[in-house]
């Protein structure tokens, strides 16, 4: 088995993408390694992850999410016991960073794989060096409208519902004001994402490429689009709102296109 990883920036199924992937390895899907937040998360009464900030007298299941080494193989852990958020510059994060680059090598040296997912921009600001993914084949995962990925995720960034399990719901999401700021994060990570993409492509890293368009209204067609013969797995649902389109929750939709069009990194394509 090649060292298979998702890479991707957010909002382009990659956790389904990434599920469907392991499931057909019969392995269970560990998720974001690169993601260190500053933020701890729980899953709510309805089954949605969300973000909650740290304090005292956290809610009952709040964790951090970290990883190890288990039975051989690298695997996803919640921390629900004293959670605290990995700041970056403190001893507790550079400890974290330290381990999970050890994991990375260890994982592509080992005969037991796990399948996980390098973001971009987390890799970036909290791994930087490059020759921990080396040896690494990629999935990676796009969307072919990017305008509708960075709104996808600037509107979970504001409503912090970033997916909501696997069981089908609708989300009753107060309206929202998109800022500037979290604007300005997300053209970072594409060029980010951009950069890297044409960085493995050169090295001939990256597998496949999967576009969301191509399969988000059937799972199934996931792993023969990568290559493989469908296998049936359970994967998340996609979220749907009570106002219907998630365009209706923005106040200042209008404007948050308006910075879209003004930035060229908007018309970039993904292609080998």
């Amino acid at each position: 088995m090649k060292t298979y990883s998702i890479l991707s920036y957010n909002r382009t199924g990659s956790t389904v993408v990434g599920q469907m992937l392991a499931g057909y390895f019969g392995k269970e899907y560990q998720a974001e390694i690169t993601n260190m937040s500053d933020v701890l998360m729980r899953y709510d009464e309805t089954g949605k992850d969300i973000n909650v900030p740290f304090k005292n007298n956290l809610p009952k299941g709040t964790y951090v999410k970290t990883y190890d080494i288990i039975d051989n193989e690298i695997k996803r852990i919640f921390n629900f016991k004293n959670p605290k958020p990995f700041i970056i510059g403190s001893y507790d994060y550079k400890q974290e960073v330290d381990k999970r680059k050890k994991l990375l090598q260890f994982n592509k040296n080992s005969n037991n794989k796990s399948i996980f997912k390098i973001q971009p921009q987390t890799y970036m600001i909290n791994f930087r060096d490059l020759e921990y993914l080396e040896d690494y084949s990629f999935i990676f995962c796009a969307r072919r409208d990017l305008k509708e990925q960075i709104l996808s995720y600037l509107i979970a960034m504001e409503t912090k519902i970033f997916h909501i399990g696997y069981d089908d719901q609708v989300i009753d999401a107060p309206n929202i004001t998109i800022s500037r700021k979290n604007f300005e994060y997300c053209l970072k990570g594409l060029i980010i994402t951009r950069n890297l993409f044409e960085y493995f492509k050169e090295k001939k890293q990256i597998d496949k490429i999967i576009f969301y368009e191509d399969w988000q209204n059937d799972t199934n067609k996931i792993l023969p689009l990568l290559g493989f013969k469908n296998t049936p797995t359970k994967t998340f649902q996609k979220i749907k709102y009570t106002v219907g389109e998630k365009h209706k929750l923005v106040n200042n939709l209008q404007e948050v296109y308006d910075w879209m069009d003004n930035e060229e990194e908007f018309n970039y394509t993904y292609k080998l």
